[in-house]
């Protein structure tokens, strides 16, 4: 009995056994095809995918699985483009000119500009662009194959409200000073003219300038608290700097933007761009020597000031009629005068100013 017994618990054991034992997994392989990557997008290589366990292989009998991350191709880097292009403000009406608009091509074939010319007007060897209305309107440059584009911002300029009004009779009657001073003793072509706000005021801060350029033929004409707004109104107006073409014209402006009528940093570059195209234009014969705006020790505005510097400097790097001079990280505390935190000390006119541009190549004439 026992014998019996035991056989038939075998053959249940076998049973149960046999009945725990899977069959092998026959996958349900899908082709994937193959998709080639592009600019921005990864793509893949043709593989193959079970719809029963989610496995992946990469032929199509499943003999080699392979990993999710195996099957991509990388997305390429975007190509260089040939070109070497920068977005540009333009301004309307008859009082402003066309605007110089960065360009370089690595090229020799012809290149060629589209744009909206119910908008713009564009001269492809002078590269200047003028607006003839306001908005944002792309131009699209190709040659070669290439293509690549910069938008023009067209923007009318309403010359009202305090930053435009504000002391600007004031400021009208020193500037008209300035301006018989250089038809008396300034001439075309050698005289240097420093111009702007406090900093090159050598009445009330700039007071060795005449120690500095002792024996030299050189002015000094900036009017305290003025803006970029009050310079860019006294030339509209004929008031200074116009019927002159002095050798340079050596300017620092723009903290008052900021500090006194509270731009924005879009607001402070299209104004610091507008003054010196308008500059340019009314002394085409003129070198112009920019000083980045200092810091003060008041930090309200301190990465707007550096945002202002790095963009002028990029703007004024392809043209040949002004030179930008980085002074930002040279007026440490040492040389700010302690009792305003804003102006430099008669040290700095000498060691950062004087010693900066000279080093940047402007030549002053003996008298």
């Amino acid at each position: 009995m026992k014998k019996i017994l035991c056989t038939l618990l075998a053959v249940l054991f076998t049973v149960i056994l046999a009945g725990c034992v899977q069959p092998p997994h026959e996958h349900t392989l899908v082709e994937v095809p193959r998709v080639e990557a592009e600019v921005g997008k990864d793509g893949n290589i043709k593989y193959w995918e079970c719809t029963d366990c989610g496995k992946l292989f990469a032929d199509a009998q499943g003999e080699t699985e392979i990993a999710r991350e195996d099957t991509v191709i990388p997305a390429p880097e975007e190509p260089e483009s040939p070109f070497t292009l920068a977005d540009v403000y333009s301004w309307t009406g008859r009082n402003y000119p066309a605007s110089e608009f960065t360009f370089g091509y690595n090229g020799t074939e012809e290149v060629t500009f589209t744009y909206d010319e119910t908008a713009l007007t564009l001269d492809a060897e002078a590269h200047t662009v003028k607006a003839l209305k306001d908005g944002r309107f792309p131009v699209t440059v190709s040659a070669g194959g290439s293509t690549d584009s910069f938008t023009v911002i067209g923007k009318s300029v309403n010359r009202v409200g305090y930053r435009w009004q504000g002391d600007i009779n004031w400021y009208k009657e020193l500037a008209g000073n300035s301006a018989d001073l250089y038809k008396s003793e300034g001439t075309d072509g050698k005289t240097t003219v420093f111009i702007g706000d406090s900093f090159f005021d050598g009445t009330n801060f700039w007071t060795n300038f005449d120690e500095i350029y002792a024996g030299k033929d050189a002015q000094v004409a900036g009017i305290s608290s003025t803006t970029t707004y009050d310079w860019e109104q006294i030339m509209l107006d004929r008031v200074f700097l116009h019927n002159m073409n002095p050798k340079n014209i050596v300017m620092d402006i723009g903290t008052n933007n900021f500090y006194d009528d509270g731009d924005s940093t879009d607001m402070a570059i299209e104004s610091v761009q507008r003054m010196f195209t308008l500059m340019h234009d009314k002394m085409p014969e003129t070198h112009i020597w920019y000083f980045s705006v200092a810091q003060r020790t008041n930090t309200s505005y301190r990465q707007n000031v550096s945002d202002l510097n790095d963009a002028m400097q990029a703007w004024c790097a392809d043209k040949d009629w002004i030179t930008f001079i980085d002074v930002e990280d040279l007026m440490t505390a040492e040389y700010i005068r302690p009792a305003d935190g804003v102006h430099p000390t008669l040290d700095a006119y000498v060691d950062v100013y004087a010693a900066q541009l000279e080093k940047a190549g402007c030549v002053i004439e003996d008298k």
